[in-house]
């Protein structure tokens, strides 16, 4: 379906933009863009602000790393290929969200396991959002 889905299309998108991050990774839709030549741009990047420091991995490593929990989510989409879209009305929020850093193997291959062992977890409930009578993520 997917393969039908770009072909009957008269002009190939360059962008698709979703919910991605650390708890919802969605790996098997970031690769069948790359396959596909399309770009992945992600909103809320950082999950909610309750997450980002939930993940004892992420926190391990910003600690390992000198940085916080949020640039090592960051960092880590941006090591996957994405274009991230962080949104924060704090300053010093937008200036940490700035900063980005090469993960390690370690810490990068390890931010893949670990966001892949739990089940996805939505923050973006668009259904209720637009008040519709079903979830169109169903």
């Amino acid at each position: 379906l997917q393969d039908l889905i770009v072909n009957i299309l008269k002009y190939q998108p360059a962008v698709n933009q979703v919910e991605l991050n650390f708890w919802n990774p969605q790996p098997e839709m970031l690769q069948w863009l790359k396959e596909n030549g399309l770009v992945l741009e992600v909103y809320s990047p950082l999950g909610n602000d309750k997450q980002v420091g939930k993940s004892l991995f992420v926190k391990d490593i910003a600690c390992k790393l000198g940085i916080i929990p949020a640039q090592v989510i960051i960092s880590w989409s941006v090591q996957r290929g994405m274009i991230i879209l962080p949104k924060s009305m704090t300053p010093a929020r937008i200036a940490e969200n700035l900063a980005v850093f090469e993960l390690p193997q370690e810490g990068f291959g390890g931010s893949e396991t670990a966001a892949a062992s739990h089940p996805p977890q939505r923050v973006v409930n668009t259904s209720a959002g637009w008040k519709l009578p079903l979830d169109v993520f169903d």
